[in-house]
């Protein structure tokens, strides 16, 4: 049972977020699946959540969702992922920048008769907007402030800024 719910999250990485299979969606996913995700967006429905994934791929059409741990035991398998992608169109609001970026982030699933009925993802929201250009980083706004973080500490310390 834990090998088969592994093998579904695999497919359901591998094929629909990485290939954009949504088709697939009917075979992994509970018709009433929700997803509650950092984006302050509880995606509740399977059409919900095909829908959701085609809007990631408009943004981010290189987008790629590496695994880069994973674990299960009875119905719950856990990842801990990269997502990395280009920012070539619409991204929720958000014009496209061309940049590059790269987050991470934990995602626990739960899966009931084979399918995908549940999930919860936390990632860094605040780093993916900061490295598209829309937030400053945290090194920016220590040295705006005049405070010293781990890393703007080591530039001060260099006899940088």
């Amino acid at each position: 049972m834990v090998t088969d719910n592994i093998t579904l999250v695999m497919r359901l990485v591998d094929e629909v977020w990485n290939k954009c299979r949504v088709d697939l969606a009917e075979e992994l996913l509970a018709t009433d699946v929700v997803v509650h995700d950092s984006l302050a967006v509880d995606v509740r429905g399977r059409e919900s959540l095909k829908q959701f994934i085609l809007k990631m791929h408009r943004g981010f059409p290189d987008l790629r969702l590496t695994v880069d741990d994973i674990m299960a035991s009875g119905d719950e398998v856990c990842l801990r992922w990269t997502l990395t992608g280009t920012h070539t169109g619409p991204f929720f609001g958000l014009d496209r920048t061309t940049k590059h970026a790269s987050v991470g982030g934990l995602m626990v699933i739960l899966v009931e008769d084979g399918r995908i009925v549940e999930s919860w993802a936390t990632w860094n929201v605040l780093n993916l907007l900061q490295q598209l250009g829309y937030l400053p980083s945290i090194d920016a706004i220590a040295r705006q402030a005049d405070v010293c973080v781990p890393s703007a500490c080591a530039t001060q310390a260099a006899g940088g800024i």
